[in-house]
């Protein structure tokens, strides 16, 4: 049986540890289908919970992109909570990080800020007469521009022409325009936290290797893993 190692990265972070897990329930049950499991990859969670937005303050700390001084007001009064200040204090100690870091960029804090994706959907995709000119449109934006997310508007293009999505096998008209993201899917969020997943496991005996860039801190810092492993440990 060769080994099984279950691996992804980013939102899959809530999704590896809990299918490795059933799958660790499947083996005890005796089905041999997946019997190889020796342990799990996961790059740049998700852990979920407090764990992911908690550890934003602290990790703009450790990169000093804030102070010293206003970390520690903000640590003093908050006790580590910092997503759902729970006094005055705390509120104005993370409102005042919060004013230092909104122009940092999220996805990698060596690059420039840049507009949310929806600001880089050119609003002429629906209603231009050809991808051609918006290709053009598009090359002018991309020359000019600093962020590496500005690629992404090419996309549009690409996703929004009627050759495309014909050969895809789209019926015209069922999807209006196209976006890189939905957020109007219907969707339970019924996993909360996998720090628990992690903890069972680790104490299963199964191999986890968690890693992850030290520039990007969108939603799940190293931070809270290691907090989370630390706790889970």
């Amino acid at each position: 049986m060769n080994p099984l190692y279950i691996a992804g990265d980013s939102y899959s972070g809530l999704i590896i540890p809990t299918l490795a897990l059933e799958i660790d329930r499947s083996i005890e049950l005796g089905e041999k289908i997946f019997s190889g499991l020796k342990g799990y990859i996961a790059g740049n969670p998700l852990t979920g919970g407090q764990f992911d937005t908690d550890s934003q303050i602290p990790y703009f700390h450790a990169m000093g992109l804030v102070s010293d001084e206003l970390y520690k007001n903000a640590r003093e009064n908050c006790g580590g909570k910092y997503s759902a200040p729970l006094n005055a204090v705390c509120a104005e100690a993370v409102q005042a990080i919060n004013n230092c870091t909104r122009d940092i960029n999220k996805q990698y804090i060596l690059d420039p800020a840049c507009p949310d994706d929806d600001l880089l959907s050119p609003k002429t995709v629906a209603e231009t007469d050809g991808t051609s000119r918006l290709m053009l449109e598009s090359a002018d934006f991309l020359l000019g521009s600093k962020c590496a997310e500005a690629l992404y508007i090419l996309s549009y293009a690409w996703g929004n022409d009627d050759t495309v999505q014909e050969s895809l096998g789209i019926r015209k008209g069922t999807i209006g325009a196209w976006k890189r993201y939905s957020h109007a899917l219907p969707y339970n969020y019924d996993i909360q936290s996998v720090v628990d997943y992690h903890s069972r496991l680790a104490t299963k005996g199964y191999r986890a290797l968690i890693y992850r860039a030290a520039t990007t801190m969108l939603l799940y810092p190293m931070l809270a893993h290691k907090h989370g492993l630390d706790t889970s440990t």
